[in-house]
């Protein structure tokens, strides 16, 4: 097998995302994958984000309140709990109850939940495999960011500084979070080409495999000048952590808001909290296709 392309323009990647001659690898299901997205639209409305905003901004300041230490792994303690807490809230699915048990119950106890909305337009047990599909989808990935956004501030203290001062930057320094890497791009979202076609001087051909490197396009200098450097002053709005076209992510509107929530109530509740450890020294997990840390080490 030849090797893949790999595709590192902002421009490039961004248009590649929604070409149809591309699909996903692992191969899906377009129908199916239309389906779902439809079905789960609307647990990431406007309205229903305004409603659970609340809901978010009081289980970020409760848990923040609640760590006990220092130090504490906050990765543990904080991190990986709480998105898993926000999606059952929007789920309405208790803590630790099973989600296969939660959708029959909905059938005849319906709320105003997602998936009561989920069963009824689907049978319970397809019902739970989208929430569970929903609940690691927007589980790890918010976990990751969160952690990433606590060592990237700790990193850069004059950056810190000045969202931890001035919390209108919160919403900019989230995007600035989500498009800034830690580590150098590595691979990319991967891709085979059901027709021939060219980017730039090359041509990919049908069956060709193609990478599309988010992370470096968020590194491009031309659409993110000095992007090489951690600005939570920066318009960073485009990046393209959450892809691009058909496959965007339809969780972003509720990772943003979830990330916000954290980043608005860390400075009031734990203003002299940081790394435990030098960056440099934060494990990583081998069993996850991302960078996320095994443990993030605090104190305050």
């Amino acid at each position: 097998m030849s090797e893949p392309w790999v595709v590192r323009g902002h421009a490039e990647v961004k248009r590649l995302f929604a070409d149809p001659r591309l699909e996903p690898l692992p191969a899906r299901d377009p129908a199916e994958h239309r389906r779902m997205r439809r079905l789960l639209s609307g647990a990431f409305a406007a309205r229903r984000l305004a409603v659970l905003r609340g809901d978010v901004d009081a289980l970020a300041e409760r848990l923040l309140a609640e760590l006990s230490g220092p130090p504490v792994d906050f990765h543990a303690a904080f991190s990986d709990p709480f998105p898993e807490l926000v999606i059952r809230r929007l789920l309405g699915a208790p803590p630790g109850e099973d989600l296969a048990d939660v959708a029959r119950f909905k059938l005849g106890h319906p709320a105003d939940d997602l998936l009561s909305e989920l069963v009824r337009e689907v049978p319970p047990a397809e019902a739970a495999r989208y929430a569970t599909l929903l609940l690691y989808a927007g589980h790890v990935t918010t976990t990751t960011a969160i952690d990433k956004g606590v060592v990237l501030l700790d990193c850069h203290p004059a950056h810190r500084a000045a969202v931890w001062a001035d919390p209108s930057l919160v919403p900019g320094a989230v995007e600035e979070i989500l498009r800034f890497p830690l580590h150098p791009p590595n691979g990319g979202r991967p891709r085979r080409a059901t027709a021939g076609f060219d980017v730039g001087d090359h041509r990919v051909e049908a069956g060709d495999a193609v990478l599309l490197s988010a992370v470096a396009a968020n590194l491009d200098e031309t659409e993110f000048p000095g992007a090489h450097e951690f600005d939570v002053h920066r318009d960073a709005t485009g990046h393209l952590a959450f892809g691009h076209g058909p496959y965007y992510c339809l969780g972003a509107p509720l990772a943003r808001l979830e990330l916000q929530a954290v980043f608005t109530a860390l400075p009031r509740l734990l203003p002299d909290l940081h790394l435990a450890v030098p960056a440099g020294e934060l494990r990583l997990r081998a069993d996850v296709g991302h960078t996320a840390f095994a443990e993030l080490p605090v104190t305050w």
